[in-house]
């Protein structure tokens, strides 16, 4: 079998490590000795990127008798090792590669003999169904911030004459009619504050002071918002982007 060695009775298990990046910096680092290791958006997969810019089923790492190897599974947005879009690439010790605004290093580590069965796996949080379609300029410019980091920024997308983007560096955000809101909602019906964004060491909260504001289509009181969703009040429309 591959990557099992027998050696005067003892099984070797050759160990692969993928460590997840941004910005430069750590964020999950994943230990296998599987012959395949999936990674994508789903919840099924063995490495889970909870980013809008990732397929479901995204990308492999495969063991063959030549070595490892990265194969894209027909990701919309594609994978890239050097600025380039790969299909299939024999990776080596140290190679990084790029998914959605994420980098990973892949690193082979010395056979063990014995595995540890005490390894937790990750419980991802599961994300809508969806994937966004990117230009390979926005794909570059996700690569870039993979590697500087990037600021949290909240995506106005209607009414269309209210298009804009907003980078929140405060520690909080009024939603609302207001005049003295940050955020600023227009319409005769529109509520005074709707809602609240608050940032906090755990990442973005939305604190909802109208039954009017909702997550993803639905009304929260007290939620954390993640990539991608969806915040929406009248015909006001808001996208929560972190790449």
């Amino acid at each position: 079998m591959l990557g099992v060695h027998v050696i005067g009775g003892t099984r070797e298990r050759d160990m692969i490590r993928v460590t997840m990046q941004f910005g430069g910096k750590p964020v999950k680092k994943f230990t296998f000795d599987k012959e395949m290791v999936t990674i994508g958006r789903d919840h099924g997969c063995d490495i889970v990127i909870e980013n809008i810019g990732a397929s479901r089923r995204h990308a492999m790492i495969q063991r063959t008798e030549e070595g490892y190897v990265l194969a894209d599974l027909k990701s919309h947005n594609g994978t890239f090792v050097g600025g380039e879009k790969v299909f299939h690439h024999q990776l080596t010790d140290s190679d990084e590669f790029f998914i959605g605004k994420y980098a990973f290093v892949f690193e082979q580590l010395d056979p063990v003999l014995e595995v540890d069965d005490g390894i937790q796996d990750e419980q991802p949080q599961i994300m809508p169904d969806m994937t966004f379609r990117l230009d390979r300029k926005e794909i570059d410019k996700i690569i870039q911030t993979s590697v500087r980091g990037a600021q949290t920024q909240l995506v106005q997308l209607a009414p269309e004459s209210a298009k804009r983007s907003l980078s929140l560096e405060k520690q909080y955000y009024v939603v609302g009619g207001d005049e003295n809101a940050e955020i600023k909602l227009t319409g005769w019906f529109a509520p005074s504050k709707a809602a609240v964004l608050v940032k906090s060491e755990h990442g973005w909260r939305v604190l909802c002071l109208s039954s009017r504001f909702k997550v993803n289509g639905k009304h929260v009181a007290d939620g954390a918002i993640a990539d991608g969703d969806l915040l929406s009040c009248g015909k006001a429309r808001f996208r929560f982007c972190q790449a």
